[in-house]
């Protein structure tokens, strides 16, 4: 059974799946040019591309935790705080007790990916190593637990969702790659393609 869903892995550069048509017919020092200035474009438009939806995801991620509310648009609805949750920890914000769950959701490095969500091997307290990781915090609030006391309250596919999934992050790397070929090159948008 795949591991469920509580951060969003940003994918590598594949470059064989980014290489653009383009059409040049007879101006040599343009196809020169294009030559010469591929491979640092590709590399240039998909970092700003995925600086760009990981800031807009960041934001949707963020904004729906610290506000105690789904990411907009997505069609998901949390269930509210039992009675019980209210007695013991007092009204609050749904996902957001402390604040600490909040803080920690960023853009995280592991094993030479980068995901965004929260570092799934780190303890919420480092004088109790009996608590929780994050990551099984994260898997809680998602899913909520195996006897129900806790609904689940998803948040990472739906803030994918929200922001256009990962199709949208395909269309702005190539989006972007096309545009610093553009601006290196001079070569017009008609002529490139995928």
């Amino acid at each position: 059974m795949p591991r469920p869903l509580t951060n969003i892995q940003i994918p590598k550069l594949d470059m064989s799946s980014l290489i653009p048509e383009i059409k040049i017919e007879g101006d040599w020092k343009v196809a020169t040019e294009v030559i010469d200035n591929v491979e640092s474009s590709i590399q240039k438009g998909y970092d700003k591309s995925v600086n760009q939806f990981s800031k807009e995801l960041l934001s949707i991620i963020k904004n729906s935790v610290l506000n105690g509310t789904p990411p907009k648009g997505s069609g998901v609805h949390w269930a509210k705080h039992a009675p019980s949750t209210i007695r013991k920890h007092g009204k609050h914000k749904l996902l957001n007790l402390t604040g600490r769950y909040a803080s920690l959701i960023g853009i995280q490095k592991y094993n030479k990916r980068t995901y965004i969500g929260v570092p799934l091997n780190m303890r919420l307290s480092d004088d109790d190593k009996k608590k929780i990781t994050v990551g099984a915090l994260a898997r809680i609030l998602e899913y909520g637990t195996n006897d129900g006391k806790i609904p689940g309250r998803p948040l990472w596919k739906p803030a994918l969702k929200s922001v256009g999934g990962k199709q949208k992050l395909v269309e702005l790397i190539r989006t972007n790659i096309r545009k610093e070929i553009m601006a290196r090159t001079g070569v017009k948008a008609n002529q490139i393609r995928w």
